[in-house]
Formats: structure tokens, C-alpha cells, sequence
């Protein structure tokens, strides 16, 4: 029996579904796939049209069954010839925002188990190149919680993410930056930053780094809400390089890389 062909939602779900069982590396690129399909529906909404002439749909297939390495070079070898213009374009894409991805590649591939060499032949790297990211930036996880606030009484959570920065930034510099991101809360109440190594849920006891702050005057709040405002704007200029230089197929300043995703 035949398959019905799939729609871009039923893609995106097909994809998301299988996250969770996924390799790290390769839910990396599934992730690039699933964020290009929603730029997509949220471009031209939800529709009927379907992907069976769909070279993408072919890669999202393909990829699924394709278990070695060997097996996902023939894939690509394979597909590229039968993209289109469009889809051409959503690859290349997606390729660039891998590429500005690759030490958070990395490091949680490390994390999962996977071994230098395994990461080198999946990222077409050398070794050297891979323990040579390894050793230039750490993979972080931090939480902020606020003192009393709108999540409730005592300390609770307001924001928590992880993130992979340059080996020589520091603890408490991360910290102040997570705070000066988040906005009105740390502006408004008592805060504080806990920062562990690793992604893995740990005890607030083994945090390597906690940052707690009063709650801020009424000229600190003021001139906060200023800063904030600032370091929105230069988010934005940030954002707005990348994307001209991954359009252009140049490099944007390697700082601009840097700044961690403060995102719950």
C-alpha cells in the first residue's frame, strides 16, 4: 500500500516525533530542518499541497534510514541532483546555520558518548580540529530564579537554558550578561544566577558558580531598563550581520557568536 504524500505540517511533525530518539549530531540538523519548515508555514500558512515530487521530503526520508556514514554520503550524493531551486536554497540555509553551530555540535556530541573520531568522520573534520573546539569552548547550563516575584513566593525559576561559550569567558561575566538579557524580572526583584558544567540536571549545591543580587533601587531599575534596551538593540545588529553574512556566504565577526541564548 501506498503511502499518502505528506504536507509540510505533517512533515515538520514526522521530523519533530523523532527528536527525541536521535543521535545528537543528528538532531542538530533535524532541528536547522524543523525551524526552515516553520519559517515556512508561518510564511504561507497551513495548506493542503503536498511534498510527493519533494526532494527535501526525499533527504527527510532518506536520512532516517541512513545509519552509517557511508550510507549518508550516497544520500546526499544522491538528492542533490534532484532539488529544486527553492530547496536548494533551504539546505544551503540550513547548512550555514550548522556551520555557526558547530562548537554546541560538538560538545553535546561529546556529552552524548560520541568519540572524536566519530564526530570528525559525521562533520568532515579532522581530529585535531575537533579536540581543538573541545578545548576552546565549554558546554554550560545556568537557571535563573527571582526572589518573591510573579513565579511565586521564596526563590523560584524564572529562566533556564544552556549554552556554549568561549573556554576564556567567565563565570560571573556570563552571569551578568544572563541577568542584563532576561529584562523586567532581575530588574524588579531579588535574583539570582546558578551555573553548572554540563547540560545535566544537577543539584543547585554542585552549581560551579552562583551569582545572587538584591533587588535593585528605583535609579538601578531605571538605569537597567536603559542597559536592557541597549543590549536588545545590539542582539539586533548581531542577528541582523549574521544573517547578511550567511546570505552572502562570508563570515560576520566571530563575537557575534558568541552571546549565549538566554531562552527558557
Amino acid at each position: 500500500m501506498t503511502r499518502p504524500p505528506l504536507t509540510v505540517a505533517e512533515l515538520r511533525a514526522t521530523i519533530t516525533a523523532a527528536l527525541d530518539t536521535a543521535p545528537a549530531m543528528q538532531a542538530s540538523m533535524m532541528r536547522a530542518i524543523v525551524a526552515l519548515l516553520d519559517d515556512a508555514l508561518a510564511e504561507h500558512g497551513e495548506t493542503d499541497d503536498t511534498l510527493d515530487n519533494s526532494g527535501l521530503l526525499a533527504l527527510a526520508q532518506g536520512y532516517a534510514r541512513a545509519v552509517t556514514p557511508e550510507q549518508r554520503d550516497q544520500l546526499a550524493a544522491g538528492i542533490a541532483t534532484r532539488l529544486t531551486v527553492d530547496e536548494a536554497g533551504v539546505v544551503l540555509r540550513a547548512a550555514a546555520a550548522v556551520r555557526t553551530a558547530v562548537p554546541g555540535v560538538v560538545l553535546r556530541a561529546k556529552a552524548n558518548g560520541d568519540s572524536t573520531a566519530e564526530i570528525a568522520r559525521e562533520l568532515d573534520m579532522t581530529d585535531s580540529y575537533v579536540r581543538r573546539i573541545a578545548r576552546e569552548y565549554r558546554l554550560v547550563s545556568w537557571r535563573l530564579d527571582l526572589y518573591d516575584s510573579e513565579a511565586g513566593p521564596g526563590w523560584q525559576s524564572w529562566e533556564s537554558g544552556d549554552d556554549i561559550i568561549p573556554s576564556t569567558r567567565t563565570e560571573p561575566d556570563l552571569a551578568e550578561h544572563i541577568l542584563t538579557a532576561a529584562g523586567r524580572g532581575p530588574r524588579e526583584h531579588r535574583a539570582r544566577v546558578l551555573i553548572w558544567n554540563g547540560t545535566d540536571e544537577q543539584p543547585d549545591t554542585a552549581a560551579a558558580y552562583t551569582h545572587e543580587r538584591d533587588k535593585p533601587s528605583p535609579l538601578d531599575q531605571a538605569r537597567g531598563g536603559v542597559e536592557g534596551l541597549l543590549a536588545e538593540f545590539e542582539r539586533g545588529q548581531r542577528a541582523e550581520r549574521r544573517r547578511v553574512a550567511d546570505e552572502r556566504g562570508t563570515h560576520a565577526d566571530p563575537e557575534d557568536y558568541d552571546e549565549p541564548d538566554t531562552t527558557s
